[in-house]
């Protein structure tokens, strides 16, 4: 794992809930399924019609460590909001291992992490194999 990411323990004690969202929900108060990325864009088109989600891809930044960028449409514009790697978990109960990401764009009240299950973020499209 990258340098600059950590581990986030799991208490399985509190890893309760019929799927991800409220496992997710019932042991952190600021990472949220990386699916409910749409959800605050969609929140955001009452003020902005423009908004939207084009989808998802993975990169790695200059250093190696894994990225997650979403192709936003905001205000008018295309552009590539950059979420950088901070920790990852196991989930006790499957096995499977998360990859959070950092979500922080405080001008538009987005401050939060989204986990993301490994094998779907080697799956995204459009990855750079390398540092740019």
């Amino acid at each position: 794992m990258p340098r600059s990411a950590r581990e986030i323990a799991i208490d399985p004690a509190l890893w309760k809930g019929a799927d991800p969202a409220a496992r997710l929900a019932g042991h952190f108060s600021d990472i949220v399924p990386w699916s409910e990325f749409v959800g605050f864009i969609h929140q955001r088109k009452e003020a902005d019609p423009t908004a939207a989600v084009a989808g998802f891809r993975r990169i790695y930044d200059r250093y190696g460590d894994p990225v997650l960028v979403a192709l936003v449409t905001w205000r008018g514009k295309a552009s590539q909001w950059r979420f950088p790697l901070i920790g990852w978990f196991t989930d006790p109960e499957d096995g499977e291992r998360y990859l959070v990401f950092e979500a922080r764009l405080r001008r538009i009240g987005l401050d939060t992490g989204y986990a993301i299950r490994d094998g779907l973020y080697l799956g995204l499209s459009g990855v750079n194999e390398g540092p740019p």
